[in-house]
C-alpha cells in the first residue's frame, strides 16, 4: 500500500459513515418501493436498524481484523428479530440488505472517487465491505429463523389450545367464538371431528396428513392437535379415504357443539380398535358396535350364557348364519358345509344354551354375544354389523 494509504483508508470510511443518515435514508425508500412488505414495518423503527447495521458494518471493516463484540452482535440479531415478528420472510430481508449493501458501495465510490482514492484501494475497501457484510447477514438470519421458529411454535402451541379447548368443550362460548376469528374459522359453519391413532412406524406429521389435514399443522383443510397419544382435529369436511391406519369420525357439528363430535369420534376409534377394523370409521356407521364395545356390563353375561358353553366351529356357524340372514342354504355354502350340517350345530346351539333360535330376543342376544366375545377373546375379527 502506498503512502498516506492508511489515512485514506479511514477516510473513506469515515466519509460513508458521516453519510450514515442519508445512505440509511435512501435505503429505506429503496426497500419500500421494492418490497411491500416493508410499508407495514415503522419507518421510524427501519431507519434506526439500518443505523445501527450500516455503522456497526462500516467501523468493523475500517477496524479490520477485530471482531464483532457481545454488543454489537445483540444489535444486528434485534433486527433479524424485528423483522420475524413484522412478518418479513428471510428472504425478503436478505434482498432488502442486499439493497443497502448497494446504496452504500454507490455512496464509496462517490466519496471515493471525489477524494481520489486509487481503484486497488477501492478494490480493497469492497473486499471488506463484503466480507463484513457476510458477517452481519449471517448473525441477522440466524436471528430472524431462530425468532420464525420460536413465533412458529407458539403460534402452533396456541392452535393446539384452541383445538383441544373446542374438543372437549372445555372454552366458554364468547372465547371460543374469539379465537376461532382470529385464525380466520367460521363458528357457524359443520365441521368433523376426527380421532387417529398413530401407528408403529408412522410419524405424527405422517398422520397428520394420511387423516386429512394437509402438510402442515395449521393447514385450511383443518386444524390438529395430540390428545393423549392420538392425532385429533376437525375438518370442513371428510377428505380421507386411508386404509393403512384407524380414523374415527364423528357427526358434523358447529364449533359450540363440537364436543359432541369428538366424542363420538373418539367412541368410533375405541370401538375400531376393539373389532380390528381399519380406515376412516364414521360413528354414524358403526351401528351397534360402539355400545357393544363400551357396555361391558351387559356384554360378559350374555357372552357367558351364548358364547362360553360353545366350541369355536359351533360359534362361528351361528354368526355366519345370523349374518346370512337366517338362511340355512347361504350359511351353509359360506361355511363349505351340508346344510344339515349346519341344522346339527344350530341344534347344539340351542341345546348348550337352553334356548330357541326361533326366538328374536335370543338372535339378537346371541349376535350381541358374539360380537362382544370377538372383542373379549382378542380375535380381531372384522366385526359384522347387523
Amino acid at each position: 500500500m502506498h503512502d498516506g494509504a492508511p489515512d485514506r483508508w479511514t477516510g473513506l470510511i469515515d466519509g460513508v459513515l458521516a453519510d450514515t443518515d442519508a445512505i440509511a435514508a435512501d435505503t429505506l425508500g429503496a426497500i419500500r418501493e421494492a418490497l411491500p412488505v416493508y410499508r407495514d414495518v415503522a419507518p421510524e423503527e427501519l431507519l434506526a436498524s439500518l443505523r445501527v447495521s450500516f455503522d456497526l458494518i462500516l467501523r468493523s471493516a475500517r477496524d479490520r481484523g477485530l471482531q464483532l463484540d457481545d454488543t454489537a452482535l445483540e444489535a444486528l440479531a434485534a433486527g433479524g428479530r424485528h423483522r420475524a415478528a413484522a412478518g418479513v420472510r428471510a428472504d425478503e430481508m436478505l434482498l432488502a440488505w442486499r439493497i443497502g449493501f448497494q446504496i452504500v458501495l454507490d455512496h464509496a465510490r462517490a466519496i471515493g472517487a471525489r477524494d481520489g482514492i486509487p481503484p486497488e484501494q477501492m478494490l480493497e475497501f469492497l473486499q471488506a465491505l463484503i466480507a463484513w457484510s457476510d458477517r452481519g447477514m449471517v448473525v441477522v438470519t440466524a436471528a430472524h429463523h431462530d425468532a420464525a421458529l420460536d413465533s412458529a411454535r407458539a403460534d402452533q402451541e396456541t392452535r393446539s389450545d384452541f383445538v383441544r379447548g373446542a374438543l372437549l368443550g372445555t372454552l366458554p362460548p364468547a372465547e371460543l367464538t374469539a379465537r376461532a376469528a382470529a385464525i380466520d374459522l367460521d363458528p357457524t359453519h359443520e365441521y368433523v371431528a376426527v380421532r387417529a391413532a398413530v401407528p408403529a412406524g408412522l410419524s405424527v406429521t405422517e398422520v397428520r396428513r394420511v387423516a386429512g389435514f394437509g402438510e402442515t399443522v395449521g393447514s385450511t383443510r383443518g386444524q390438529t392437535a395430540l390428545i393423549g397419544d392420538d392425532v385429533a382435529g376437525f375438518l370442513p369436511e371428510l377428505h380421507s379415504r386411508a386404509a393403512t391406519i384407524v380414523i374415527g369420525a364423528g357427526p358434523p357439528r358447529t364449533l359450540d357443539k363440537l364436543a359432541e363430535s369428538f366424542d363420538a369420534a373418539t367412541r368410533a376409534l375405541a370401538t375400531a380398535r376393539a373389532f380390528g377394523l381399519t380406515g376412516v370409521q364414521r360413528f354414524e356407521d358403526l351401528g351397534l358396535l360402539p355400545a357393544i364395545a363400551a357396555d361391558h356390563a351387559v356384554g360378559t353375561p350374555l357372552r357367558v350364557k351364548y358364547v362360553d358353553p360353545l366350541n369355536a366351529e359351533t360359534a362361528q356357524s351361528v354368526r355366519v348364519w345370523l349374518a346370512a340372514g337366517l338362511h340355512v342354504d347361504r350359511a351353509a355354502e359360506q361355511l363349505f358345509v351340508h346344510p344339515n350340517t349346519l341344522r346339527y350345530r344350530l341344534a347344539r346351539f340351542e341345546e348348550l344354551t337352553g334356548t330357541s333360535l326361533k326366538d328374536p330376543v335370543t338372535q339378537f342376544e346371541a349376535w350381541w354375544a358374539l360380537q362382544y366375545a370377538s372383542i373379549d377373546l382378542g380375535a380381531g375379527s372384522k366385526a359384522v354389523r347387523p
